[in-house]
């Protein structure tokens, strides 16, 4: 089963846009399901990064889920 309380990270470019749950950003950027995991995607990632090396400027959308440590002290 699929966490739905997961928590990602939205890049448009180099610059951090905001952080939230599939469900928040799905309705924040009133985005489809099918581009949320396109985005999400390593292909995607990958294209934004042939960009970055030919210096060619990018406002790509990148999200990335970001892991909880599970040995934090807190």
């Amino acid at each position: 089963m699929r966490d739905l309380n997961r928590v990602y990270a939205v890049y448009r470019g180099d610059e951090f846009v905001t952080i939230g749950t599939r469900d928040e950003i799905l309705k924040e950027f009133n985005m489809a399901l099918s581009s949320f995991y396109f985005y999400t995607s390593k292909g995607n990632i990958v294209k934004y990064d042939n960009r970055k090396l030919k210096h060619k400027p990018s406002n790509r959308y990148i999200i990335i889920r970001i892991e909880e440590d599970e040995h934090e002290i807190g």
